[in-house]
């Protein structure tokens, strides 16, 4: 075939041919435009939305101790910059610069001892409800309607209360919103 063009059977956008590209990017759902058109931007789109809804899901169902709630947030302006670029490198290229700091703070807190925020707070209130509690009874001295006390039968409520109770109530409430989604949905 004469006319045939040098190279793959299509050229890529070259953004010179439109202006003056310097300091522009190809966007998430430019990626998809130049791929498949309006399927490509609602299958480009639709993935990556899935993927940030299950890192959510993952965030809020986590433990959310300082470390991860810090990486989540160091995360999330990662995502930002990827969908303006439009590649999936951009994460990986800067995240190793954003999670390093958060990564050294692990590592040099384990190393010299320092208690995490969740121990803290249960040491705070450890010494709010436990002791005074303790120091009321020992004024008291023992008494005889102690030693007659049944077992209360363990349902496993209150092991899930005392599971989460370090956590804040903002946190609780999302976890609650979730289960209840998903009970919902079943």
């Amino acid at each position: 075939w004469k006319s045939k063009p040098i190279g793959a059977p299509f050229n890529k956008i070259f953004l010179f041919d439109y202006g003056y590209p310097i300091g522009m990017t190809r966007s998430l759902p430019g990626e998809g435009w130049f791929c498949l058109g309006w399927i490509g931007v609602i299958v480009v789109c639709g993935v990556w939305g899935a993927g940030l809804g299950y890192i959510y899901k993952r965030y809020v169902l986590s433990s959310q101790n300082t470390i991860v709630t810090a990486s989540y947030m160091m995360f999330l302006p990662t995502l930002i910059i990827a969908y303006r670029d439009g590649q999936m490198m951009t994460i990986f290229r800067q995240g190793i610069f954003f999670q390093a700091p958060i990564i050294l703070w692990m590592y040099f807190g384990r190393y010299l001892g320092i208690p995490s925020a969740q121990e803290v707070r249960e040491l705070i209130r450890f010494r709010r409800k436990i002791l005074p509690a303790a120091a009321k009874q020992m004024a008291a001295g023992p008494t005889s309607s102690d030693n007659g006390k049944a077992q209360q039968p363990n349902d496993g409520i209150s092991d899930a209360i005392k599971a989460q109770s370090h956590l804040p109530s903002a946190v609780k409430r999302r976890r609650l919103a979730l289960r209840m989604r998903e009970i919902s949905a079943k």
